[in-house]
């Protein structure tokens, strides 16, 4: 009786065997956002972001009323190590943005770039705003344990880039501990 040697094949069921799409980090390349990309980021928003979000296009936000307000974003999302920029690898063309800030329940502690001028800024960029703002301060009621948390500012991905796996990508990026 001989003793044969039985080679593993991993299982295919349930494995698409045909050819499998590029996964998003060979088409593109991530990076975190740092205070010297503040120019292009505000461009990408003012010129792209603006164009296509839908709470942007029903207040008919431009680029002049919400310059203010887009540039203190930036400007509080790049002071921490969270926000981050994807580029196309071949082209090298911004193909999306994803800021965070970090919050506190105790709003001393907060950065802020510059003291924005509420009472001068039109009425649709007021409701822009307020609705980022009540959004922010719902966690305190929900979770009174929490002092300071990681909050979504904006995120973009160009339409020409779209359905190419990068706002998921972006999701799976936020691997952040306590």
């Amino acid at each position: 009786m001989s003793v044969e040697t039985v080679k593993y094949v991993p299982s295919t069921i349930g494995v698409n065997t045909e050819r499998q799409k590029p996964r998003v980090t060979d088409k593109f390349h991530y990076r975190i956002a740092v205070k010297e990309d503040q120019p292009e980021i505000l461009e990408c928003v003012l010129t792209g972001f603006l164009n296509t979000d839908s709470h942007a296009l029903a207040l008919k936000l431009t680029r002049t009323e919400a310059h203010e307000l887009v540039r203190w974003f930036v400007e509080r999302s790049l002071h921490t190590p969270y926000s981050v920029m994807v580029y196309d690898k071949s082209t090298r063309k911004l193909a999306g943005i994803r800021l965070y800030s970090v919050i506190h329940r105790d709003q001393t502690k907060d950065f802020e770039p510059f003291k924005l001028d509420y009472a001068s800024m039109a009425d649709n960029v007021r409701i822009w705003y307020n609705l980022t703002d009540k959004q922010q301060n719902k966690i305190w009621s929900l979770r009174l344990e929490v002092q300071k948390t990681l909050h979504h500012e904006i995120t973009f991905v160009d339409p020409a880039f779209q359905r190419q796996g990068i706002a998921q990508h972006f999701i799976n990026l936020l691997n952040i501990k306590q």
